[in-house]
């Protein structure tokens, strides 16, 4: 005993000298608290081993001197301060204050910095975690910003550039305009300083090797200048290339093109390319990031307007072309005049619209409905880049950013529950520092920089995760056909201003409240290493409930996308795609007549059946699940008549085929014969109609024998019907379609070679073998487009490929932060709780009770959160209804499937600490006390 005593007194002098170093004024109120402190911890180490309670003393001892030196520093800082008199002038004294507050904060992130660097892993997983947070916001404010925001960034003063167009009826008010109509508007337009028009196509390329095709558009002289661009390299087209036809052959590049085919070469300019067989000279470069005014058609090159007859185009290439008010091709780009509205210009260029038609009246033909209020429409062109499908467009995008909204409040919750812990951890720290007489609000504000750094390094780390989102965002297409490798994801000086203000917001959303918390320690009940056991449990049990419910709801979402995409691809179409492979190529493009096509197409089909394992070739303009041309239909005196016995007029979808396009694909034929090689231009003109358009045009009587007519003029005589498939979307209904040969046609456009494999499983090689195939057929013919019929079903269920693909990524990060969360919540109690774990044990309490003891509040947690998610799930399942194909979007499968998986996890990391407990030992849980 007097031994023990003698220790004891030993450790108690040096801690007195330890204490002798603080200031005077300190020792006096606190030396006798900080002592019977000390008291406590020696007799609570009674019995342990000498090593261990001399590591106590010296301990305490340095942690003493370490924070006495601060001390002094602080006060010595203190008293120079009041030793300064203050200046009368208040700009002076504005300095004073300011100059000490930034020494202030610089010793804040000092000391942030040594703090932070003593605990990498807690660092790590916040780091990580915010990471994956902003990371995601970042990407898609990116898709966001190139897409809704700024598409048109590089133009001058986007926001006075308008899209202006003709409606084709009230039902479709955004349509293209007839060139002579756009002349005579911008003629006679003043309040628009400027009209162009653009018509964007696929043209065969020549820029030295292999013909390719990309995306030209044909613009009016005053295109640039109207959105007010400077190129890059040489010049920009201007109206001296658009004053007669055929007399500029210049060409424009786009800087992406020019930078993937030229390697960005500045002797470019000047060099001849062949576009549609014809010799154009390139005369500059685009500016860096313009991509053209519509997103859907992104250009990669631009020529003149009055080159159209030099691009082997059908109809834009005609004589009559740009003169006839009969084509409706145009897009119509616009900058308003100082202090003029959109509305001003579109009441301006409807009266100017209702002249013209006075004087010219255009023949029309109205795609349905009733005649529009008002023929011309005017928006912003940054509405207009995307306006095609624009409503699925934002209800898309607003889905994604509440998907990585969510994340990155999953990320500030789990961050906030792991300094909730850090804070109890360092109470007794916090405890003596705040006894030591520093202001809470000065603790406060050092814990709220040590957040602030960490979302810093979060944020630095999710411009990582956010380049690579970046580059899986680009594999997909948006609704509306925008294809996002085409726009130009980046990290631009806006994306990056972004990221820094939500790292600071994420600052304040997960660290404020633990520093405000951490900052209430209770100084005595620290300094008697209780601040732990003082914390309270309920807001880690609140921030783990937040945390299941935001998982459940990402969970479900993913389990209802990828619910939907397995409807679809179950879904019957009317064939079996899995043995087809198609090949799309247009001659045309290179400047072949109607003859020639055909002959290169009869060759290219001759070569793809000798192919080994093909069994059937065909070809046509239209393979199912593609975009379908509609055109009108009507009936003249001996045409079709409907049920009621009145002439029908309605558009349906057209396709031209090749005598065993059926066969070939599997389709049956319901009625009558399917085309030969007799129907060709000099037989009478035929067709074949779907059951829908035999429904629709001929009620119940036969459609076999039956008379069509089209654009009022031409006749075609039924031969036969076959079964309905689906042609444009799995989502569709039957579309009534009438289908021609294609040999008499007078214009053919894209045609696509299509082989059926004997076995399914050799439909890749045999699209391998017929690329060679039909490339030996003519090499100068670009191909495009070669697939697996199949996988043309990915295509069309894109917006379900692409929900489904990252909720499924988020709800997997969700789900191992919540499971991170659960196992760090049920490991921190058994921590905290040992001694009473180990008490209740040496009362007899059996294993079932301690397990009952350690997982109940985390078991509330976990039902109520998921209780919250379900509800939060089931009401926000109006933003991803219109998504969905062939599932409810209260599917009761895909709700319990993502509870399951839920609770499962939770159960697997919850019950190893949980197993844990059950194993601790009584006596040495109570002495460790």
């Amino acid at each position: 005993m007097g031994r023990g005593r003698h220790r004891a007194g030993a450790g108690e002098r040096l801690l007195r000298l330890a204490l002798g170093a603080y200031p005077p004024a300190f020792r006096a109120r606190f030396g006798a608290e900080m002592l019977e402190t000390h008291r406590e911890q020696w007799r609570a180490a009674r019995g342990e081993p000498a090593s261990r309670r001399l590591r106590i003393v010296a301990r305490a001892a340095l942690d003493l001197l370490a924070s006495a030196a601060a001390e002094r520093v602080a006060e010595r800082r203190e008293r120079r301060a009041r030793s300064v008199a203050v200046p009368s002038h208040c700009d002076t004294h504005r300095s004073t204050n300011r100059g000490t507050t930034m020494r202030s904060l610089a010793y804040d992130l000092r000391f942030a910095l040594r703090s932070l660097g003593r605990r990498p892993g807690f660092v790590a997983a916040v780091v990580v975690t915010l990471a994956l947070g902003i990371g995601a916001n970042t990407a898609i404010f990116s898709l966001v910003d190139a897409v809704l925001l700024h598409p048109l960034s590089v133009v001058h003063e986007p926001e006075r550039v308008v899209a202006v167009y003709q409606a084709r009826s009230a039902k479709s008010p955004y349509g293209a305009m007839a060139y002579p109509t756009y002349r005579d508007l911008a003629e006679r337009s003043r309040t628009l300083a400027g009209l162009a028009v653009f018509f964007t196509t696929d043209a065969a390329v020549d820029a030295g090797g292999r013909a390719e095709q990309h995306a030209t558009a044909l613009v009016s002289g005053n295109y640039f200048g109207v959105l007010g661009l400077r190129p890059t390299l040489g010049r920009l087209l201007g109206p001296q290339d658009d004053a007669a036809p055929g007399a500029s052959p210049s060409v424009v590049l786009g800087h992406d093109y020019w930078t993937s085919r030229f390697g960005g070469d500045p002797d470019v300019v000047g060099r001849t390319i062949r576009i549609g067989g014809s010799p154009f000279t390139i005369v500059g470069v685009a500016p860096r990031g313009f991509r053209g005014t519509e997103l859907v058609s992104a250009p990669d090159l631009w020529v003149p307007m009055a080159m159209h007859r030099s691009l082997s185009l059908p109809l834009i290439s005609s004589p009559e072309a740009l003169e006839t008010r009969f084509l409706t091709l145009f897009s119509v780009v616009g900058r308003l005049r100082d202090d003029v509205t959109s509305a001003q210009a579109a009441a301006e260029l409807n009266a100017v619209f209702a002249q013209i038609q006075r004087e010219s009246p255009a023949p029309e033909f109205r795609m349905g409905g009733p005649p529009p209020a008002t023929p011309i429409s005017v928006l912003p062109a940054a509405e207009g880049a995307v306006r095609h499908d624009r409503d699925s467009l934002v209800r898309f995008v607003r889905l994604l950013l509440g998907t990585v909204v969510l994340t990155l409040l999953l990320a500030c919750v789990n961050v906030a529950n792991l300094l909730l812990v850090r804070g109890a951890e360092r109470a007794a720290e916090l405890g003596i520092r705040v006894a030591l007489g520093a202001a809470r609000r000065r603790i406060v504000r050092q814990l709220f920089v040590e957040s602030l750094l960490l979302a810093l390094g979060g944020a630095a780390a999710g411009l990582v995760v956010g380049a690579l989102t970046m580059r899986l965002l680009s594999a997909f297409t948006l609704p509306g056909g925008i294809a996002l490798d085409r726009v130009g994801l980046a990290l631009d000086g806006r994306v990056l201003a972004f990221t820094i203000v939500l790292a600071v917001l994420t600052a304040v959303a997960f660290g404020l409240v633990p520093a405000l918390r951490a900052a209430r320690v209770d100084p005595a009940s620290a300094m008697r290493a209780q601040g732990a056991r003082a914390t309270r449990r309920a807001p880690r049990g609140v921030l783990l409930g937040v945390q299941v419910a935001i998982s459940l709801v990402l969970l479900v979402g993913a389990a209802l996308f990828l619910r939907s995409v397995r409807a679809g691809l179950a879904t019957d179409i009317g064939f079996d795609p899995r043995p087809l492979a198609a090949i799309s190529m247009e001659p045309r493009l290179s400047g072949f007549e109607t003859a020639q096509q055909l002959e290169l197409y009869r060759d290219a089909m001759t070569r793809a059946g000798r192919i080994p394992g093909v069994t059937a070739v065909a070809a046509a303009t239209h393979v199912p699940l593609a975009r379908l041309v509609f055109l009108p239909f009507g009936a003249g005196p001996d045409g079709a008549t409907g049920p009621d016995g009145k002439p029908v007029k309605m558009t349906a979808g057209v396709v031209s085929v090749t005598p065993g396009y059926f066969a070939t694909l599997g389709v049956p034929l319901r009625a009558g014969r399917d085309f030969t090689a007799a129907d060709d231009e000099d037989a009478p003109d035929v067709a074949i109609l779907n059951e829908s358009a035999a429904r629709a045009f001929f009620g119940d009587a036969p459609a076999v024998g039956g008379q069509l007519t089209m654009w009022g003029d031409a006749r075609y005589t039924v031969v036969g019907v076959v079964r309905d498939t689906k042609y444009e979307s799995v989502r569709d209904e039957a579309v009534p379609s009438v289908f021609r040969p294609l040999a008499q046609e007078s214009g053919i456009g894209g045609v696509s070679i299509i082989a059926r494999a004997a076995d399914p499983e050799r439909a890749p090689a045999v699209l391998a073998a017929l690329r060679e195939a039909v490339r030996a057929a003519d090499p100068s013919v670009p191909l495009r487009d070669a697939r697996l019929v199949a996988r043309q079903i990915d295509a069309v269920l894109m917006p379900q490929r692409f929900g489904a693909t990252l909720l499924s990524i988020f709800a997997l990060v969700a789900l191992a932060i919540s499971a991170v969360g659960i196992h760090g919540t049920v490991a921190y109690t058994v921590s905290q709780r040992t001694t009473e774990i180990g008490i209740r044990g040496a009362l007899g309490a059996q294993r079932g009770d301690i397990l009952r003891l350690v997982l109940r509040r985390t078991a509330v947690a976990l039902v109520l959160g998921a209780l919250t998610g379900g509800a939060l799930a089931l009401a926000g399942t109006r933003a991803v209804a219109h998504f969905l194909y062939g599932v409810a979007p209260t599917d009761t499968v895909a709700f319990a499937a993502a509870l399951g998986v839920l609770v499962v996890t939770g159960l697997v990391v919850a019950i190893v600490p949980a197993r844990r407990a059950t194993r601790i030992d009584p006596v040495r849980a109570m002495r460790s006390q």
